[in-house]
């Protein structure tokens, strides 16, 4: 005879991503990267294709990611604000000529449809506001709901 299995609760992690995303349809990579001291994590070329996809970038694009591995919003906006702040003249430049701003990226599993949302702290948008950058938010649900 085999034993009873009971299953109490089940949790879903999000995917969350925060980071600097640099856009410009004039200035290239190169000269956006020579506007700061801070490595980008990702570039990409006018010309290059998206993905796997069969499109192809319109934009130049430097990404800024310090803590790509798994970690909450809070945890991972906190951290890229600290990175940024290395380099407050170069991020304000790359404001300033490109086309510059976190980019929050947040996949949700649908579980039990309660998908919830990321909180930003007072003393985090004190900090974006002393950067002078905006935030953009992509939230994606996924998932089967939970039966």
């Amino acid at each position: 005879m085999q034993p009873t299995i009971v299953v109490y609760n089940v949790a879903t992690e999000n995917h969350n991503k925060a980071y600097l995303r640099v856009k410009s349809e004039t200035l290239s990579v190169e000269k956006m990267q020579d506007m700061t001291s801070l490595q980008a994590s990702e570039k990409f070329s006018k010309g290059n294709r998206r993905g796997f996809g069969k499109s192809f970038y319109s934009y130049n694009e430097l990404n800024f990611e310090p803590n790509p591995e798994a970690d909450t919003f809070e945890n991972k906006l906190n951290l890229l604000l600290s990175f940024l702040e290395q380099d407050k003249n170069g991020v304000n430049l790359l404001v300033e000529q490109a086309n510059a701003y976190v980019q929050a990226d947040v996949d949700i599993h649908y579980g039990n449809g309660l998908i919830g949302g990321p909180l930003i702290s007072k003393k985090s948008i004190t900090r974006m506001c002393a950067l002078n950058l905006a935030i953009e938010f992509s939230q994606f649900v996924t998932g089967n709901p939970f039966l």
